[in-house]
């Protein structure tokens, strides 16, 4: 009696495969959003600092250009009677004029309308943002100058004054185009003095929306927002 062996087919029924399939779609469904989100914050974040590259070179350049050294926000000691060691904020103005005209020839800043819209401090800091400094009217960037730059960028600044918003920067990495957070693809800055030399951080005043990155943050290649004990060099 001769025996025949059987040839066994290995695989997969059709119901397994819908299921793997399916379990497969589950995960994407998970995963891809915050993979996106990652990748969306990546994008914005190199922008940003293409952007801050921009304009800080632009600022060395003027200042050694013009031999400039004074606009910028800084702390002082203004004392009272409770506390004589209290901290206040001060700035250098005479200079301001010069660099914001400078950047515009330079940058070949095109004025736009500043009809700009980004959430107002209270709503950030009551949806788990972060900020700075609370002290600053953040919202106060409505009576800044508007520019584009070439790339459809935009940069505002206030022009002249006494106060310490003259030296106040927003920089929108993407103009009109989503989200307009704070954070994400818009920025607050301040021209402050470090070493001798006029820079653009976020020393004294910036804000950041949940899951937003402040400029330190993002130019330390960092994921965690630093806000105390930090200094710029």
């Amino acid at each position: 009696m001769k025996y025949h062996k059987r040839k066994i087919k290995l695989g997969f029924t059709l119901a397994e495969v819908l299921i793997t399939l399916g379990v497969i779609g589950i995960v994407a469904a998970f995963t891809m959003p915050s993979l996106i989100s990652k990748y969306q914050m990546r994008v914005f974040e190199t922008a940003f600092k293409k952007q801050y590259s921009v304009l800080n070179n632009t600022l060395d350049f003027i200042q050694l250009q013009e031999g400039l050294h004074d606009c910028y926000l800084t702390k002082i000691t203004c004392p009272t009677e409770s506390d004589p060691n209290n901290q206040c904020y001060s700035s250098a103005n005479s200079d301001c004029q010069v660099i914001k005209q400078g950047m515009i020839n330079h940058l070949k800043l095109r004025p736009i309308t500043n009809d700009f819209e980004y959430p107002e401090l209270d709503d950030v800091l009551a949806e788990g943002g972060i900020t700075v400094n609370k002290s600053v009217h953040y919202d106060y960037y409505k009576s800044f100058s508007a520019f584009t730059l070439a790339d459809g960028a935009v940069v505002m600044f206030r022009e002249g004054g006494t106060s310490y918003y003259p030296v106040m920067f927003v920089v929108d990495i993407n103009g009109k185009k989503g989200p307009n957070k704070w954070g994400y693809d818009v920025f607050y800055l301040v021209l402050s003095l470090n070493n001798g030399k006029i820079r653009l951080t976020d020393e004294y005043a910036s804000i950041a929306q949940k899951g937003g990155r402040l400029p330190r943050t993002i130019l330390l290649n960092s994921d965690k927002n630093e806000v105390n004990g930090w200094i710029w060099d």
